[in-house]
């Protein structure tokens, strides 16, 4: 008896062939990424920090789980993972984890964005980047110990198979604070020769001069144009966060910082004035051209790790995530030696029963953010139901001011709340592995209760001691309109040349996931 699932030698020829011509259009589309790395030499909190903002439309299914040390000296870690597919039909159990970043118990963090490449067989089959940051995060506990691993990568027998295309930012403990640009090189030889490697220190003035390195998805050896404006739009708005840090010195929240690297970088959408489109007179705000945003239609995560200064008790480590698009989202913080990750951020119900159910690849705080971006605001999501949908590269800006009038003071409540309790056992009070656990569970439920009911106050904050009366009028002094010489005009209304290419990609993806069901 023939079996359903069997496949015939011309259905696996056309598979393939078109999976070859399918990826080696993938590469050409913009699923970018952002990140940067702070010495905390240069934060007003004197802790250094790496922040990723994810961007890939398709895949906004992610969580934050907890993983048990390998290495009991290193210790474990909390990640943030996407466990969907672009060929749901092959793994629909989510069997394949993509690591987006992290940090582990010794206050080693890690992330990264990929630097595609054109050749398909690198780009999806050999591509190692997400492998690296997991023997990292699972095995370093410094800078140099992340060194270490690059300078052994190609070990005899070791990674034969395997080349690296990205930018990675790590800190740790002891101050180490870093960039890298690693390419494995081209053809055949990328298989054999050491990695290349750019090493951007942070903490060097020649490296950073004001503390910082950022990046998009280039590097020396893939130069990309197209991602010019928003590196240059990051770094503009990370030195105006250092600038205001300067001429506020004594004020905790100004400056750069967790805070406002997740409430203002990481939420950028190019501007406050709705009359404006990057610059110059909107046609209409309410298709508002995102496409040089930090934060826009296809950002599906934002990260940032609040790492520990020299000395102080690594346990206090923070991953904070908005498990969204960030500029409707709001973060959460969670620990790794906390030991467990709440389950808002890994389960989709049952959260507060004591049985969490975990039956799909996303979670009840990401799905939360998401119902409220398909809401209207945006109106370019992935359908795989119908690949011929074009992708509209537009947000509704006065929609999204309506939105972040609960979503903004909601976050601010969260991470101030949270910070004057972290700040008690940073200056000598005594926690427990469970009174972090049991903080990050109650930020997570404030959130989602919030969240879900459109507000920053249907749920008030009653936890460790700290009564829900902070301030929460959101500063927004950072000057977000970027100059004439960091963005181009744009027509509102264009698009980015990529419309066919990727509606053609989608329809391959899509066949290709027909075809797995034969």
């Amino acid at each position: 008896m023939k079996s359903k699932h069997a496949i015939s030698i011309g259905t696996l020829f056309l598979f393939t062939m078109i999976l070859m011509v399918s990826l080696s259009y993938l590469p050409n589309l913009s699923f970018a990424c952002d990140i940067a790395v702070v010495s905390g030499q240069y934060t007003s909190n004197g802790r250094p920090l790496i922040w990723k903002n994810r961007d890939h439309g398709p895949r906004w299914e992610q969580e934050v789980r907890y993983y048990e040390a390998l290495d009991p000296s290193v210790g474990g870690s909390v990640r943030v993972v996407d466990r969907s597919s672009l060929m749901p039909a092959i793994y629909p159990d989510g069997s394949v984890e993509i690591l987006s970043g992290g940090v582990n118990a010794s206050g080693f963090a890690i992330t990264n964005t990929t630097v595609y490449e054109n050749d398909p067989i690198h780009e999806y089959y050999s591509n190692a980047n997400h492998l690296l940051m997991e023997e990292a995060i699972e095995t370093c506990k410094t800078v140099e110990d992340f060194d270490d691993i690059l300078a052994n990568f190609r070990e005899v027998s070791k990674n034969w198979d395997k080349i690296i295309s990205g930018n990675f930012v790590v800190i740790d403990a002891e101050g180490g604070a870093a960039l890298y640009e690693i390419f494995s090189g081209n053809g055949f030889q990328a298989y054999l020769n050491p990695l290349m490697i750019n090493k951007f220190d942070a903490n060097d003035p020649e490296d950073a001069p004001y503390g910082f390195v950022n990046r998009t998805n280039s590097h020396e050896w893939i130069p990309r144009d197209s991602d010019t404006q928003r590196e240059l739009r990051g770094a503009d708005i990370l030195l105006e966060l250092y600038d205001e840090g300067i001429e506020y010195p004594d004020d905790a929240y100004k400056g750069l910082n967790f805070k406002n690297v997740l409430m203002v970088l990481a939420k950028d959408v190019c501007g406050d004035d709705p009359d404006m489109v990057n610059g110059i007179p909107a046609t209409n705000p309410n298709k508002y051209y995102d496409y040089y945003c930090i934060s826009r239609a296809m950002t599906n995560i934002a990260l940032v790790v609040d790492g520990v200064a020299p000395g102080e008790n690594q346990d206090l480590a923070t991953l904070w995530c908005n498990l969204g698009e960030p500029s409707i989202g709001v973060s959460t913080p969670h620990f790794p030696a906390a030991l467990a990750v709440t389950p808002y951020a890994w389960a989709e119900a049952g959260m507060e029963t004591g049985t969490p159910t975990d039956d799909t690849v996303t979670c009840a705080m990401n799905q939360a953010i998401n119902d409220q971006e398909i809401d209207g605001l945006y109106i370019n999501n992935w359908d795989y139901g119908n690949p011929f949908i074009q992708m509209d590269r537009t947000i509704d800006y006065e929609l999204l001011r309506d939105v972040q009038e609960w979503t903004l003071p909601l976050e601010t409540k969260i991470i101030m709340n949270t910070e004057t309790i972290l700040d008690r056992y940073r200056k000598g009070d005594s926690f427990t592995t469970e009174d972090l656990y049991d903080l990050s569970h109650y930020a997570a439920r404030f959130m989602y209760n919030n969240y879900t009911n459109q507000s920053d106050d249907y749920f008030l904050w009653d936890f460790g001691g700290v009564l829900d009366d902070v301030d929460t009028t959101v500063d927004d002094d950072t000057d977000s309109n970027p100059s004439d010489d960091d963005v181009d005009n744009v027509d509102p209304d264009a698009n980015d040349g990529s419309t066919g290419l990727f509606s053609f990609t989608r329809f391959m993806i899509w066949l290709l996931s027909i075809f797995a069901n034969f």
